[in-house]
């Protein structure tokens, strides 16, 4: 929508406000969305239900009514946790593949809520070569597999790797991977609590690890988007609308000078 296009024309800005140079790609952006299941809408209505005290049973719940985190988790967990969610990040990856064998694909996920490795799972359960980085790995590991995301393929060698990095959003800083990838999916949206504006610029952290100067191609951003069962208007829909406000993203994005 326009709201959005400037919003995120924002984000480019930003993003080479140190540079002086103007970044000429493209950053296209799609919603992968899908309905959760009748028995993951039933446990969703519940956790609303309970979180409110009974004063709310609705899809379309709005965090930012109840602040108390430790109240609206069980909210989120569901969501994170959807069978149906996991489902359309196969989907979405391998309608990517499907067109381009060779795309290498960011895949940010929440831990707090169970989202990363209910992603990580879904992966391997479906046999999709993956790899993730364990902070209690060694060092050289993970800097070994983030370098396998940072250049181009030049070996068969290097061919054979996996083409899937699953990052958590508290890995979205540091790492520059835009000379190599150009898809981007956000399993989830970012929620932490009630600062909209530290919520959105991790999510603007983690586009910019492929948005930013030295990408030569049209970036994608795919955002999951988990409905009501039969298509409502969802939690998720609140999300994405408070974490891409234009507001907000100005104030998110003044954070990267």
């Amino acid at each position: 929508c326009a709201v959005q296009d400037a919003a995120h024309k924002y984000v480019q800005v930003a993003c080479q406000r140190n540079r002086g140079e103007k970044l000429n790609v493209k950053l296209n952006r799609c919603e992968a969305r899908v309905n959760m299941s009748s028995d993951d809408g039933d446990l969703f209505l519940a956790a609303v239900k309970k979180a409110t005290e009974g004063t709310a049973e609705t899809f379309s719940f709005s965090l930012g009514d109840v602040p108390d985190l430790e109240k609206t988790r069980p909210i989120l967990e569901v969501t994170a946790r959807s069978g149906a969610r996991s489902n359309k990040l196969l989907e979405t990856i391998r309608a990517t593949h499907e067109s381009d064998p060779t795309a290498k694909i960011i895949v940010f996920a929440d831990v707090e809520y169970g989202g990363h490795p209910a992603a990580c799972k879904s992966l391997k359960d479906a046999g999709e070569p993956f790899v993730s980085i364990d902070e209690g790995e060694a060092v050289e590991l993970q800097n070994e597999r983030i370098s396998w995301f940072r250049h181009q393929d030049v070996t068969e060698e290097e061919r054979a790797r996996p083409r899937i990095l699953v990052l958590s959003f508290e890995q979205a800083a540091g790492h520059n991977l835009q000379t190599a990838c150009n898809n981007v999916i956000m399993f989830e949206p970012r929620y932490s609590g009630l600062d909209a504006v530290a919520d959105a610029s991790v999510e603007e952290q983690a586009i910019g690890r492929v948005m930013r100067q030295g990408q030569t191609k049209d970036v994608n951003l795919t955002r999951i988007i988990l409905c009501g069962p039969s298509g409502e208007r969802s939690t998720d829909d609140w999300l994405v609308e408070r974490n891409t406000d234009e507001e907000t993203l100005m104030a998110a994005t003044s954070n990267f000078d």
